[in-house]
């Protein structure tokens, strides 16, 4: 009994398959190549050629500034020492950079938010995520400028530490930007 069951699904899918084999023949068949009658020999084709479709162009999103929010949950999770709960804002992956070392590279969420243990040395230092555009300026101008576009939140410690966080259109974290320099040596 089984096996007539079986049987017959093949012989229906079978069936199936030709069916919809002849349809598309007739359906979406190509044009037939007809050679004519010419000094050349070159074949050329009876039907009138289909234009190539145009590419849509992608919308572009700007970079936007982060938010008052962004700013105050990145400044809240960096000043308690609390980076773990960074982990849900990072990309999939993440280029983490401390400033004239060789660290790190590209790392996924966990390792970039451990990576942040770099500038928690000294819990009890005051951090400000509001720098002045006149230090925005400075850093945008040095070396690792690309670490600090508008859409980056920016943390400077009392203790002369950097933080940067380069945030796309999804509010996720791309880039992180540690640096152990005092702000002033920065540049």
């Amino acid at each position: 009994m089984v096996l007539w069951a079986i049987i017959g699904l093949a012989v229906f899918v079978l069936v199936a398959f030709l069916i919809a084999f002849v349809l598309g023949a007739f359906r979406g068949a190509p044009p037939a190549v007809t050679p004519t009658a010419s000094a050349s020999a070159t074949p050329t084709q009876s039907a009138t050629p289909t234009p190539t479709p145009t590419p849509t162009p992608t919308p572009t999103v700007a970079a936007l500034p982060p938010t008052a929010a962004q700013v105050q949950h990145f400044a809240a999770a960096i000043s308690s020492g609390n980076t773990a709960a960074l982990e849900g804002d990072m990309a999939l992956k993440v280029e983490v950079i401390q400033g004239a070392t060789e660290c790190c590279g590209v790392l996924g969420p966990v390792a970039a938010v451990k990576a942040l243990g770099a500038i928690e040395d000294d819990l009890s230092t005051t951090w400000d995520f509001a720098p002045t555009p006149e230090t925005l300026a400075t850093y945008r101008a040095g070396d690792y400028a690309g670490f600090f576009p508008v859409n980056a939140v920016v943390g400077t410690a009392a203790n002369g530490y950097l933080v940067s966080f380069t945030l796309d259109t999804h509010g996720k974290v791309t880039a992180i930007f540690l640096s152990k320099f005092t702000v002033n040596e920065f540049g």
